[in-house]
């Protein structure tokens, strides 16, 4: 179990590698660097914890219950994420069409990632 958990943060971590080397060069050298939040970094480190936190709440325990926990996690998680976004765009208007296209990139970036790692680590 921890060297699942171990294998899945040094996994995050080159994703987040990859993520920030990406979004330098977008940002940096094409005109998408005008819509730069200073949140995105906050907002990758938040996207981390909470997959990080979930992830090792889903592979700990009975693997028969595995759905159960895989369904109500990626629930409670959607609720945490949507609460954040409506938040954030509530109290930043000027910003909020920037923020949700990020927000949402990186969601599904990290959806995917989590959903990969979770099959690899039941298929062993």
């Amino acid at each position: 179990m921890k060297k699942k958990i171990q294998n899945f943060i040094r996994n995050i971590l080159f994703l987040n590698l990859i993520i920030i080397i990406l979004s330098f060069l977008i940002f940096k050298f094409t005109k998408i660097g005008d819509f730069y939040l200073s949140i995105f970094p906050i907002l990758l480190f938040f996207f981390n914890i909470i997959t990080i936190i979930f992830h090792y709440f889903q592979i700990t325990g009975k693997e028969k219950k595995f759905f159960q926990k895989f369904m109500l996690t990626s629930t409670i998680k959607l609720f945490i994420f949507l609460i954040f976004l409506i938040v954030y765009v509530f109290l930043n208007k000027e910003n909020a069409i920037p923020f949700i296209v990020f927000y949402l990139i990186l969601y599904f970036i990290f959806q995917i990632f989590e959903i990969i790692s979770l099959l690899k680590a039941f298929k062993k």
